[in-house]
């Protein structure tokens, strides 16, 4: 009946955080995600639960945008390389008030970097990654102008059969749906989405 959720951030440096070059190996503090050949594994501990999982890869990389090369912008520098895994067979142990549970499910791992900031009139983003039926896959996203509307956007659908199809910005629509505000800062959130790609 509500969400339990934790997140860190930090630099590298000083052992406490680190990414390895060449392969997925990540870690802050105690938290690890890690691949061995074609399983990702993932320790979370955190004061409300711990999450120890593992993803094996049931399908090939997912490239996005053009060839792994995902726009942002309309510079053709406003870009980011970028690709999806989905579909990912997850197994493993959810520990609350050390009660452990056995957990298993289909997941999405992501990885995009760039070396490039959001351009100055994209001031948010909105993004989707759906594992649908029989093995395809979808993500779209949209950079969000000042005024709420759409500065960029774009996608990519795998279809079951493994063809592929990239969705230009003119493609990709985010309506919100039901919305939620703060009662601390006020902002307004959308809890549901209408995302059509393709039409």
């Amino acid at each position: 009946g509500r969400l339990i959720h934790v997140q860190r951030a930090a630099r590298e440096g000083f052992g406490l955080a680190g990414a390895d070059q060449g392969r997925t190996r990540v870690w802050i503090d105690e938290w690890r995600l890690e691949q061995r050949d074609r399983v990702y594994h993932a320790r979370i501990p955190a004061s409300d639960f711990q999450l120890e999982l593992a993803f094996e890869l049931r399908q090939p990389p997912l490239l996005q945008g053009e060839n792994g090369w995902s726009r942002k912008g309309p510079a053709s520098e406003s870009a980011s390389y970028y690709y999806s895994l989905p579909h990912l067979g997850a197994s493993g142990t959810l520990t609350r008030d050390g009660r452990p549970r056995t957990v298993t499910g289909s997941a999405w791992l992501d990885h995009e970097w760039s070396s490039q900031y959001m351009e100055k009139d994209a001031i948010g983003w909105d993004w989707i990654g759906i594992n649908l039926d029989r093995g395809a896959a979808l993500m779209a996203f949209r950079m969000r102008d000042r005024q709420g509307g759409s500065f960029w956007a774009g996608g990519a659908l795998r279809s079951a059969d493994g063809s592929l199809r990239v969705f230009a910005p003119a493609d990709v629509r985010f309506t919100p749906g039901r919305e939620w505000r703060s009662t601390r800062t006020g902002t307004i959130y959308p809890v549901s989405w209408v995302v059509r790609a393709g039409e």
